[in-house]
């Protein structure tokens, strides 16, 4: 039995590293793109992807997603941004800081 844990355990981990590292590798990748709205779309929607399962990535490329919408001056994408941060804050239960996001996103 304690075999069998271990080797559960050990293959959970390197199954987990594994994704983490394919993660980093679709961000790379992303991030090698020209700054468009694609590129934006992108960093958003793997964000929002995000959100339950590595919530402080999420966080960062929601985030990122929103100050280079502001960069390039696209309402459509600024908004979405804005109402994707209001999504990840009522996620974690964070009602008045979601509401501001989307007052934010309402304003564009």
């Amino acid at each position: 039995m304690k075999k069998f844990l271990i080797i559960f355990f050990l293959f959970a981990f390197v199954w987990g590293q594994a994704q983490r590292d394919s993660l980093l590798n679709v961000i790379e990748t992303i991030k090698k793109t020209p700054v468009d709205t694609t590129h934006i779309n992108r960093l958003k929607d793997l964000g929002y992807d995000l959100i339950e399962t590595d919530s402080l990535m999420s966080r960062k490329l929601l985030e990122e997603a929103l100050d280079k919408s502001l960069k390039t001056k696209d309402n459509n994408t600024i908004a979405n941004c804005y109402r994707l941060l209001g999504v990840y804050h009522l996620y974690f239960s964070q009602s008045n800081k979601a509401l501001q996001y989307y007052r934010l996103s309402l304003k564009y």
